[in-house]
């Protein structure tokens, strides 16, 4: 599903507004039944069907226009509509509006009785995401993001790094940041595993480190760290708030 966004949208709308004529008329030909050799062969006239295609490519553009920041699911709906592009076939009844129009109309007591599969609501709050956050993602699917995960990093070094431990966000089981900072004492199996995975990204820094905890206990935190000798009391700043 990712990647009919990541591999077709993006590419054709990055052409399009770079007026990469070839590029685009490359992506249709690939992904659009709108000019496959057997729609051009049946079309009356070609040219014809040329500008009505390059007529839909602006009415995209426009999706920017009139939502700043278009949901995938605005996306999916505009292409499907007019066939733009061929949908993966689990989007297709997304495409089409019928999932979230009867999610909009049910009542409890419909769900109660024909609940939706959790691959449907895991779709749709996919697809509530915003297009801006394809192109970062597809980045860091390729390796070529400069963040990554706690386990992600190891082996590699850079000049500059933030860690970022929160432990409600990563939802792990095998470690936890809450514990080795004063949670459970030393020893403790999560502790020691959190441990490790602490000193993998603490070291990846040659020049300057910054460490970032949420906590719901700070004060903790911050004792822990400066009896530790990890830190110096002017080097840990509190009461930053999470946005």
């Amino acid at each position: 599903m990712f990647r009919f966004f990541s591999e077709q949208v993006l590419p054709l709308v990055k052409a399009r507004r770079a007026n990469d004529r070839f590029a685009v008329a490359r992506i249709l030909k690939a992904h659009s039944p709108l000019i496959s050799a057997s729609a051009l062969k049946q079309s009356k006239d070609t040219h014809a069907s040329l500008v009505a295609v390059d007529e839909l490519l602006t009415q995209l553009e426009g999706l920017w226009e009139s939502h700043g920041d278009p949901s995938l699911l605005n996306i999916l709906q505009f292409t499907a509509r007019c066939n733009l592009l061929e949908l993966p076939d689990a989007l297709v009844v997304h495409g089409s509006g019928a999932i979230e129009a009867a999610a909009a109309t049910s009542s409890a007591a419909d769900e109660g009785e024909d609940r939706q599969s959790e691959r449907d609501l895991a779709i749709q709050a996919f697809l509530k995401a915003p297009f801006s956050q394809v192109e970062p993602m597809a980045e860091y699917l390729a390796g070529e993001a400069h963040f990554d995960t706690h386990q992600g990093v190891k082996g590699l070094e850079f000049d500059r790094v933030m860690v970022v431990m929160d432990d409600m966000e990563a939802r792990g089981f095998l470690f936890k940041y809450e514990d080795l900072f004063g949670g459970k004492a030393a020893g403790d199996k999560t502790v020691e595993t959190t441990k490790r995975l602490f000193y993998v990204t603490a070291s990846r820094a040659k020049r300057s480190l910054a460490l970032v905890a949420y906590s719901s206990a700070p004060e903790r935190i911050k004792s822990f760290v400066i009896n530790q000798g990890w830190f110096d009391g002017e080097e840990v700043v509190m009461d930053v708030q999470r946005k």
